[in-house]
């Protein structure tokens, strides 16, 4: 057993060494003295550099809750790479795309895909080419948002030289970081807190929708919907996606037919239960003396209650089953899903659900 140990031993050494030497060679790149019309030649070693902090924090993080006494709720982040060729508007895009993404560690036969990505990671050379990187970078995090039901909103990384920049991409607009240079200490601290702080918080800082669910197990989407009348939260299996969110802007509207969630755990739906169309999107707010009438459910709330006095009229119009924000957990509580719950100082739009029952295809 002592060979192989040793062997073990070795190889561990090895790797720790060519990922620190990757680490080294980024933060001591040197992109001002040259051309950015010169071929990019040196963005394999900042994906490389990028993966290798990357990896330090990730290590660095797990040592320390191996070491606690307290049951430290955290995500493994890694980087992937996937080879990428779209060239348009005389911008060479023929390159790797990396993304961070959440490493389960169960299989590692499966090549990671956008619908694996925490986040994209866009790389240039010269740390003027951000321009380009911040286009590129939202070129990719479209595809997150397409390939990702549970997203609402989305970060993303620019890395131009030693220069990091980090983005948020939400419904409505796009906001950057200050430059984390990263081949000064100061820089490397910020970054590195950055990492920190993504692989501890909770899912939806990263852009997830708890709601909104993937269930490996039995492979499918579940729903949980929120109806502000009854102040009840129901869950629905979804069936089909009949409407996506393909772009970055906009109220990201995706639309599931879906049956009510049964008791039984293991099973998938409620056969006996009526489809229902579930609408999940973002909205403009109501403003305390506004005239607008913006509020979707609202509308639909009367439509159901004047029309169903008609029993004649049933299945021609789309009846309201149930509707409201939708609700997130938080540390402080359950709160509403707002961009003020995401960035924290700007109160502007809500998401909301609304499910209509009957007369859908």
């Amino acid at each position: 057993m002592a060979p192989a140990t040793s062997s073990s031993f070795q190889a561990s050494e090895q790797t720790d060494l060519m990922l620190h030497s990757h680490l080294i060679q980024w933060i001591s790149f040197q992109s001002s003295s040259e051309d950015p019309s010169t071929p990019a030649s040196h963005e394999p070693e900042i994906q490389s550099g990028i993966s290798a902090l990357v990896g330090f924090v990730d290590e660095a993080l797990a040592e320390i809750a191996a070491d606690t006494v307290h049951d430290i709720s955290m995500h493994k982040l890694s980087t992937f790479q996937k080879a990428e060729s779209i060239a348009t508007d005389n911008d060479s895009y023929q390159q790797f795309e990396v993304a961070l993404t959440m490493d389960t560690g169960s299989c590692t036969d499966i090549v990671p895909d956008h619908k694996d990505a925490v986040m994209m990671v866009a790389v240039k050379q010269f740390a003027q080419e951000q321009h380009r990187a911040c286009r590129y970078l939202a070129y990719c995090t479209r595809k997150l948002f397409t390939t990702q039901l549970n997203r609402r909103f989305a970060w993303g990384l620019t890395a131009c030289g030693t220069t990091v920049r980090a983005c948020l991409f939400a419904h409505d607009k796009v906001l950057s970081s200050e430059a984390m240079d990263v081949s000064t200490s100061d820089g490397r601290r910020v970054f590195v807190e950055l990492l920190t702080n993504w692989t501890m918080c909770e899912s939806w800082r990263l852009g997830y929708d708890p709601t909104i669910r993937y269930d490996a197990d039995l492979k499918h989407w579940e729903i949980d919907a929120y109806d502000s009348e009854t102040q009840l939260t129901r869950s629905y299996i979804c069936e089909n996606i009949c409407c996506n969110a393909y772009s970055i802007f906009g109220r990201h509207t995706r639309c599931f037919v879906a049956r009510e969630k049964t008791a039984d755990p293991a099973s998938a739906a409620d056969q006996d239960s009526p489809k229902v169309l579930i609408k999940d999107s973002w909205t403009h707010p109501i403003s305390p003396g506004s005239d607008v009438a913006r509020d979707e459910v609202a509308y639909l709330r009367e439509i159901r209650d004047e029309l169903a006095k008609d029993n004649t009229l049933n299945g021609t119009y789309p009846r309201l089953e149930a509707g409201g924000m939708v609700q997130i957990m938080c540390s402080d509580g359950v709160a509403d899903d707002t961009t003020q719950l995401i960035l924290e100082d700007i109160a502007e739009d809500t998401r909301a659900k609304r499910i209509n029952k009957g007369n859908t295809h």
